[in-house]
């Protein structure tokens, strides 16, 4: 039987206070440090949200990053010569995370590291047979994820943050307050099944925008559509103006789109 996705999410807060502890020196040497290089940021399925995290990262210090799959890898493996790689992946056993390092190898990148989960991950251990490739692997507690990559996925966001500065380990305070679970709660009762919801993003909310159309996506809960807070008013408002019945918006909002954000939600009709 598979893991109660209710468990998972309550795990999250302890795999955080974990994830804050480990030793993450050798990623940011390895990716964060030396910033001189356009980077090419590996993942499959859930992972990939964790891509998106590590671009943020990456741009904000100073150079331009891509998230990308396997496949697309493999269509951009004639610009790879010059480029750092880094593959994200939980279990680092599946074919086509395998594949994608293969290309990476036979295209001469400059520099690749990789990031897994799990300890003995055969992905580690064909990083660790190159010399221009490292293999960098935890050893999550809460051990393999259900049907949704959850910890695993929770892990990569804490120890990328972390290796590149932007959080340390007293920055452990994480509250949900019940107002907030009580809004959640009055979100959720009033969507239907078939809700398109179209999710607002921008800046270091893209990552979680990219995740929760994976997780709805991967577990058939809805359908879900994603623009950036300026792409949005280039015609995708227009999807509400003729399915408003059975549509929905998520609005995420970080200080940085504080303000664009209000500007585009207090332009949007109450009965959305």
């Amino acid at each position: 039987m598979g893991k109660p996705f209710k468990k998972e999410i309550e795990e999250s807060f302890a795999t955080i206070s974990w994830a804050l502890e480990q030793d993450t020196d050798l990623i940011h040497q390895r990716v964060f440090r030396d910033t001189s290089k356009p980077l090419f940021i590996v993942g499959s399925g859930g992972s990939l949200s964790a891509c998106h995290f590590a671009e943020s990262i990456y741009q904000n210090l100073g150079n331009v990053a891509k998230p990308i799959t396997p496949l697309e890898l493999y269509y951009s493996r004639f610009s790879l010569k010059e480029t750092k790689i880094l593959f994200i992946s939980s279990g680092g056993k599946n074919n086509d995370i395998l594949f994608a390092f293969k290309m990476a190898i036979q295209n001469q990148a400059s520099e690749i590291t990789t990031i897994c989960m799990r300890k003995d991950a055969p992905l580690t251990k064909l990083a660790n047979s190159f010399s221009v490739s490292k293999g960098i692997e935890f050893d999550i507690p809460t051990k393999k994820d259900g049907f949704l990559a959850t910890n695993s996925l929770t892990a990569f966001f804490t120890v990328l943050a972390k290796s590149s500065g932007h959080i340390n380990s007293k920055n452990k305070a994480i509250t949900i307050t019940s107002s907030f679970k009580s809004e959640i709660n009055d979100f959720v009762n009033k969507l239907k099944f078939d809700n398109a919801i179209t999710v607002l993003y921008g800046g270091w909310s893209t990552a979680i925008a990219y995740d929760i159309e994976s997780k709805f996506t991967e577990a058939a809960l809805g359908s879900v559509l994603l623009a950036d807070y300026r792409n949005f008013g280039h015609g995708r408002h227009h999807w509400f103006a003729k399915r408003s019945n059975n549509s929905a918006i998520i609005a995420l909002v970080t200080p940085e789109e504080k303000q664009i954000a209000e500007k585009t939600i207090n332009l949007i009709p109450d009965y959305i």
